[in-house]
Protein backbone atom coordinates (compact mmCIF):
# COMPACT_ATOMS: atom_id res chain seq x y z
CA UNK A 1 0.00 0.00 0.00
CA UNK A 2 1.54 3.59 -1.09
CA UNK A 3 0.24 6.39 0.83
CA UNK A 4 -0.87 9.59 -1.01
CA UNK A 5 1.21 12.48 -0.09
CA UNK A 6 -0.35 15.96 -0.16
CA UNK A 7 1.33 19.01 -0.93
CA UNK A 8 0.15 22.25 -0.81
CA UNK A 9 3.53 24.96 -1.32
CA UNK A 10 6.32 24.65 -3.09
CA UNK A 11 8.05 24.20 0.30
CA UNK A 12 6.07 21.19 0.67
CA UNK A 13 7.24 20.37 -2.91
CA UNK A 14 10.77 20.56 -1.68
CA UNK A 15 10.40 18.54 1.04
CA UNK A 16 8.75 15.24 -0.21
CA UNK A 17 11.04 15.40 -3.14
CA UNK A 18 13.63 14.67 -0.69
CA UNK A 19 11.54 11.34 0.25
CA UNK A 20 10.70 8.61 -1.22
CA UNK A 21 7.06 9.60 -1.70
CA UNK A 22 5.95 9.01 -5.65
CA UNK A 23 1.95 9.10 -4.90
CA UNK A 24 1.80 12.87 -4.48
CA UNK A 25 -1.52 15.17 -4.13
CA UNK A 26 -1.38 18.72 -4.97
CA UNK A 27 -4.50 20.42 -2.75
CA UNK A 28 -5.64 23.42 -4.99
CA UNK A 29 -7.79 25.12 -1.96
CA UNK A 30 -11.34 25.55 -2.16
CA UNK A 31 -13.39 29.38 -2.04
CA UNK A 32 -11.35 31.86 -1.89
CA UNK A 33 -7.87 29.58 -1.61
CA UNK A 34 -8.68 27.97 -5.26
CA UNK A 35 -5.70 28.21 -7.62
CA UNK A 36 -5.76 25.37 -9.93
CA UNK A 37 -2.49 26.76 -11.12
CA UNK A 38 -0.89 25.26 -8.35
CA UNK A 39 -1.38 22.08 -10.04
CA UNK A 40 0.51 23.22 -12.73
CA UNK A 41 3.42 25.01 -11.17
CA UNK A 42 3.64 22.42 -8.66
CA UNK A 43 3.56 19.00 -10.53
CA UNK A 44 6.83 20.60 -12.23
CA UNK A 45 8.86 20.64 -8.90
CA UNK A 46 8.22 16.51 -7.66
CA UNK A 47 8.92 13.37 -9.16
CA UNK A 48 5.45 11.76 -8.84
CA UNK A 49 4.92 8.22 -10.24
CA UNK A 50 1.09 9.23 -9.93
CA UNK A 51 0.10 12.62 -9.43
CA UNK A 52 -3.47 13.62 -7.98
CA UNK A 53 -4.83 17.37 -8.55
CA UNK A 54 -7.06 17.96 -5.46
CA UNK A 55 -9.82 20.18 -4.74
CA UNK A 56 -11.14 22.99 -6.59
CA UNK A 57 -12.13 20.98 -9.46
CA UNK A 58 -15.98 22.48 -10.17
CA UNK A 59 -16.51 21.90 -14.08
CA UNK A 60 -15.05 20.30 -17.48
CA UNK A 61 -12.63 23.09 -18.10
CA UNK A 62 -11.11 22.50 -14.93
CA UNK A 63 -10.66 19.00 -15.25
CA UNK A 64 -8.98 19.64 -19.21
CA UNK A 65 -6.60 21.91 -16.91
CA UNK A 66 -5.23 20.18 -14.29
CA UNK A 67 -5.01 16.68 -16.31
CA UNK A 68 -2.42 18.36 -18.27
CA UNK A 69 0.14 18.41 -15.27
CA UNK A 70 -1.66 15.51 -13.63
CA UNK A 71 -2.92 11.59 -13.48
CA UNK A 72 -5.89 12.08 -11.88
CA UNK A 73 -8.25 14.14 -9.72
CA UNK A 74 -10.09 14.14 -6.14
CA UNK A 75 -13.55 15.98 -6.53
CA UNK A 76 -15.66 16.62 -3.26
CA UNK A 77 -17.59 19.74 -3.31
CA UNK A 78 -18.42 19.82 -7.15
CA UNK A 79 -20.41 16.56 -6.64
CA UNK A 80 -21.60 16.51 -3.05
CA UNK A 81 -23.44 20.05 -3.97
CA UNK A 82 -24.64 18.87 -7.14
CA UNK A 83 -28.70 18.41 -7.29
CA UNK A 84 -27.37 15.52 -10.40
CA UNK A 85 -24.65 13.52 -8.53
CA UNK A 86 -24.45 10.75 -11.34
CA UNK A 87 -24.86 13.63 -13.63
CA UNK A 88 -21.76 15.47 -12.24
CA UNK A 89 -19.47 12.27 -12.20
CA UNK A 90 -20.07 11.33 -15.32
CA UNK A 91 -19.71 14.86 -16.76
CA UNK A 92 -16.13 14.95 -14.53
CA UNK A 93 -14.92 11.54 -15.79
CA UNK A 94 -15.48 11.83 -19.71
CA UNK A 95 -14.34 15.49 -19.61
CA UNK A 96 -11.08 14.82 -21.31
CA UNK A 97 -12.05 11.67 -23.34
CA UNK A 98 -15.07 14.58 -24.82
CA UNK A 99 -11.69 16.65 -25.64
CA UNK A 100 -9.98 13.75 -28.17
Amino acid sequence: MEPLVEINTAKDAETISKTSARLIGINNGEGEDRNLKKTQILSEMVNAEFLVSESGIRCVDDVRFVMKYANGILVGTAISESSNVRGKVMELCLACKAES
